[in-house]
């Protein structure tokens, strides 16, 4: 975040959006993995196989992570 002082409000930086979505998906995988542990963990794999290796693909991420929606909407649902 960088001062906005002429607003009395900061301006949001890339990172700080980025730190924010990479919160969310946490708080995603939790839940999901609360009520279906090997589903979440199996998806979670696909996209981070290793430490070091994960997916790159911004189109087959968004793929991965709109079943990670549905599969904590699903673990609600029960």
């Amino acid at each position: 975040m960088y001062p906005d002082p002429e607003h009395d409000s900061v301006f949001v930086s890339m990172r700080l959006e980025v730190m924010r979505e990479g919160i969310e998906d946490y708080e995603l995988l939790t839940e999901s993995a609360r009520r279906a542990l090997e589903r979440t963990d199996a998806l979670a794999r696909a996209v981070m196989p290793t430490f070091t290796d994960y997916l790159r693909d911004v189109n087959q991420f968004r793929k991965f992570e709109r079943e990670l929606l549905m599969l904590v909407t699903e673990a609600q649902k029960e």
